[in-house]
């Protein structure tokens, strides 16, 4: 079973009341607009990748990669070969703290290699990745939406 097929399989319920989250973020996605999903432990932050992953399925081919597995995956390999434009899903992206420049030009650097085979990216991670995302938005060159996750109580 390929990462984007095990990722749907193991998908919980969508997360009520996100419907129009994740229609926007796809709109931004299918744009070529990198995301920024960045939230405290159990927000939904892989929740909503996976919704992300079995809603571009038609269009795209999402690729999931979880850095708490695997902190430097070698990108290349990631890459299926195909039709449709790569979306990566990079989930637990705060693993790569305190220095993820590294890591952001390598893939810069496999973006410009392929060519127009990765259309965008979602980097997802924990409350300081996107606090970092926030501080160092030079160093990751590349249009942004910023999608905080957060709790609302009920009287909210």
């Amino acid at each position: 079973m390929n990462r984007v097929n095990h990722l749907i399989a193991h998908s919980r319920q969508p997360i009520l009341g996100r419907g129009p989250l994740v229609q926007n973020l796809l709109q931004h996605l299918l744009k070529g607009t990198w995301a920024v999903v960045s939230g405290g432990p159990k927000l939904g932050k892989t929740t909503l990748l996976q919704q992300v992953a079995g809603a571009l399925l038609a269009n795209s081919q999402p690729v999931h990669l979880d850095l708490s597995r695997c902190p430097a995956p070698d990108l290349s390999l990631s890459l299926p070969k195909g039709e449709k434009p790569v979306i990566l899903l990079i989930d637990n992206c705060h693993s790569l703290l305190p220095e993820p420049t590294g890591f952001i030009q390598q893939v810069h650097d496999l973006i410009q290699e392929k060519r127009g085979a990765v259309r965008s990216i979602v980097w997802t991670g924990a409350v300081e990745w996107g606090e970092w995302v926030l501080a160092h938005r030079r160093e990751v060159n590349h249009p942004i939406r910023y999608y905080p996750l957060g709790v609302l109580t009920p009287k909210e």
